[in-house]
C-alpha cells in the first residue's frame, strides 16, 4: 500500500453532480486545521510579530521549536515500521550514505567557502521539498474528487512550481540584492555583473506562473461546462498554495518570510504523518 492510498482512506462527502463540494480525507475538523486552512499559523506568526515587534526573536524561536522542531521529530515514526527498516537495510548507499556526503559537504562547504552561500543552496532545496509537499496535498483532493485528466496534475504543478519561483526570486532580490544586500561570499564578486539578469528572472517566473494558473482555471471551467462537479477543497489548497511563499514580498525580516511560509508546510507535515502512521499502524490495535 502506497503513503497516498494509506492516507487517502478517510472520509468522502457525498458526491454532487453540480456547482463545488468539499471532499474530507479524514474529517472535516481534521482536514481544516491541517490541510484546508494550515495557514492559521502563518496568521498567527504575523499577529504576534506585528503586535510584540520587541519580541520577535522570541516569537521566531518559540514557533520554530512548536511547529518545526516538531515536524522534523516526526518523520523518526517512519522507523518504527518494520517494511521501511528493511528497505533502509536493503539500500544503505541511498539511505545512509548519500545523506551523510551531503551533511559533510555541507559542513565543509560552510567554512571553507561561505556558511551564507550554504544556506542559500539549503533554502533552494528546502523550496523544491515544500513544493512537491504543495503538489501532493492538491494531487490528494484531486484524487478525492476523482479528476485524473494528466493536463489536470500537469499545470497545476506547474503553477504552483512558478509561483513558488517567482515569489522566491523577488524575496531572493529583497533580501540579498537590495540596498543593504550583499550576494554569499564568492558569488559577490562573480556575480554582480549578471545582476541585471536578477531583475528579470522573478519577472518571467510570475508570468509563467500566471499562464499556468489560467489554463488550471480553463479546465475547470471546461470540467463546469460538461456539469461536472468542482472540488472546493482542491482548488482552496491550490489556491493558497500559489501564494505559500508570497511573505518574502513584505516581510522586513528574511527569518519571518520563512516562519509565515514554510510554517504552512510544517501544519499539512505533521497531519500527513499523523495520518500515515494511524491508517498504517491501525490493523495492529486491539478492539475495544
Amino acid at each position: 500500500m502506497t503513503p497516498e492510498n494509506t492516507i487517502a482512506e478517510g472520509k468522502t462527502l457525498p458526491s454532487v453532480r453540480t456547482g463545488a463540494s468539499f471532499q474530507y480525507v479524514h474529517g472535516a475538523a481534521f482536514d481544516w486545521i491541517f490541510f484546508l486552512a494550515p495557514f492559521w499559523a502563518s496568521l498567527l506568526y504575523f499577529a504576534l510579530v506585528t503586535a510584540f515587534p520587541a519580541h520577535e526573536v522570541l516569537i521566531f524561536i518559540l514557533s520554530y521549536i512548536v511547529l518545526a522542531e516538531t515536524h522534523f521529530a516526526s518523520t523518526w515514526t517512519f522507523y518504527l515500521d518494520p517494511d521501511n527498516r528493511k528497505e533502509y537495510a536493503a539500500h544503505k548507499r541511498i539511505y545512509y550514505y548519500v545523506p551523510l556526503i551531503i551533511m559533510v559537504a555541507c559542513v565543509l562547504l560552510s567554512f571553507s567557502v561561505s556558511l551564507k552561500l550554504t544556506m542559500l543552496i539549503g533554502a533552494l532545496a528546502s523550496a523544491v521539498h515544500v513544493t512537491r509537499q504543495s503538489c501532493g496535498i492538491v494531487g490528494l483532493y484531486r484524487s478525492k474528487a476523482r479528476q485524473f485528466e494528466p493536463a489536470q496534475k500537469l499545470w497545476e504543478n506547474w503553477s504552483l512550481y512558478f509561483s513558488s519561483g517567482a515569489f522566491l526570486a523577488f524575496g531572493f532580490q529583497r533580501f540579498y540584492l537590495g540596498p543593504n544586500g550583499r550576494l554569499p561570499g564568492p558569488l559577490n564578486s562573480l556575480l554582480q555583473p549578471f545582476l541585471p539578469v536578477f531583475t528579470v528572472i522573478p519577472v518571467l517566473l510570475g508570468v509563467a506562473a500566471l499562464f499556468a494558473v489560467f489554463k488550471v482555471l480553463g479546465l475547470e471551467v471546461a470540467r463546469a461546462g460538461r456539469g461536472e462537479p468542482l472540488s472546493a477543497s482542491k482548488l482552496l489548497v491550490f489556491g493558497y498554495s500559489l501564494f505559500l511563499y508570497s511573505p518574502y514580498l513584505f516581510a522586513t525580516r528574511m527569518e519571518h518570510a520563512v516562519a509565515m511560509g514554510v510554517g504552512v508546510h510544517y501544519v499539512q507535515y505533521l497531519g500527513i504523518v499523523w495520518l500515515l502512521n494511524k491508517n498504517k499502524y491501525r490493523a495492529a490495535e486491539k478492539p475495544s
